[in-house]
């Protein structure tokens, strides 16, 4: 685990900029990926919450390889995908809910490779939700309570709300085997998605993100389209540019 702060005085990564990142376009927040770039391939980014409603917890630490060149092609690559993402999301608004279970059906040539590559399921009925959602959500308390521990151990103090959650999830645990299952789990979407995009630390949020956008495009939840588009740029942009990525969170 890298510490944040050495991370922070050697490349001057302002954690204040996070913020302000949920509200500008995928097209300037590549160019901001971009710039933030040094000359010898290091990128610092956030690493972005689902939810959009929080500031991040941990970092991403790149090692890209990209050039001016590289910066405008994926741009327009990614708006381009998210065109054709609204444009699957207008025709399955309008099917009927029975047509809407075969929405492939209704699509064609580019169209239908952009649901084939980023919207077909990928845990087709392998794994069964409930039980993986379940063993997710555990796990997620699990690590938001060694979070909170490590914070205390370092003598950092909790704030009250951090202090109602490490109370909340004190008692969280995953049975014998139950670990073992949700990265089962998690290596078989992984494979299935390098399978669509190619392989690296980020094929499968890259897939991912794409078909959390289109699913909030149905919805026509505006409010967070904007931010996973931005995170759609982010996964999309490390996953054909980043050598390497090292996940690291702060140490207080």
């Amino acid at each position: 685990m890298k510490n944040v702060e050495k991370v922070k005085n050697e490349f001057g990564f302002d954690f204040s900029v996070c913020q302000k990142m949920r509200e500008i376009s995928p097209a300037a927040y590549i160019a901001w990926m971009f710039d933030r770039t040094e000359s010898d391939g290091t990128l610092v980014v956030p690493d972005w919450p689902e939810d959009g409603s929080r500031k991040p917890d941990s970092f991403c630490f790149c090692e890209m390889q990209w050039t001016e060149a590289d910066r405008d092609r994926v741009i327009a690559d990614v708006e381009a995908l998210i065109d054709m993402l609204s444009e699957i999301a207008k025709t399955y608004r309008g099917l009927s809910a029975e047509d809407r279970k075969k929405c492939e059906d209704f699509l064609s040539g580019d169209l239908r490779a952009v649901w084939e590559k980023y919207l077909r399921p990928l845990n087709p009925d392998v794994f069964d939700r409930e039980v993986i959602l379940d063993l997710s959500e555990r796990l997620e308390c699990i690590r938001e309570r060694e979070k909170l521990e490590r914070k205390a151990g370092l003598g950092t103090p909790l704030t009250e709300a951090e202090e109602d959650s490490l109370r909340i999830v004190e008692d969280v645990t995953l049975e014998p085997g139950e670990r073992e299952v949700i990265d089962a789990y998690n290596r078989f979407v992984e494979d299935r998605a390098a399978e669509r995009v190619g392989k690296g630390p980020f094929a499968c949020p890259f897939v991912i993100a794409a078909w959390r956008l289109w699913r909030l495009m149905t919805f026509g939840a505006e409010f967070m389209i904007p931010y996973e588009a931005m995170r759609l740029a982010h996964t999309m942009t490390l996953h054909t540019f980043a050598k390497s990525a090292d996940r690291f969170e702060p140490v207080n």
